[in-house]
């Protein structure tokens, strides 16, 4: 992710290429949006904007068809330890 200039909003984007099992081409598959992060690696929010056309037209989207069904989030039980997101903090790590 790419911080911006508010405090705990980020830009995201998460790519790869793969082989095409019907066309057997190499494809490029791509998901990016805002990610409200926080605390980094402890609590993560992700927000999809922009999504390539296979994850359009994959079977999750028939089930999950409204924007906010997508986001996503990232918890971290073992982090959240109090002292430890203090410890995070204080080091910037």
């Amino acid at each position: 992710s790419v911080a911006s200039p508010v405090p705990f909003i980020h830009a995201y984007m998460d790519a790869t290429f793969f082989q095409n099992a019907v066309t057997e081409k190499v494809a490029l598959s791509y998901s990016g949006g805002i990610a409200i992060v926080p605390l980094k690696d402890v609590f993560e929010i992700y927000i999809p904007i922009i999504e390539s056309r296979d994850i359009l037209d994959g079977i999750t989207y028939t089930v999950k068809d409204r924007w906010f069904d997508r986001i996503s989030f990232q918890a971290n039980i073992k982090l959240a330890n109090p002292l430890n997101v203090v410890d995070h903090a204080q080091l910037k790590y």
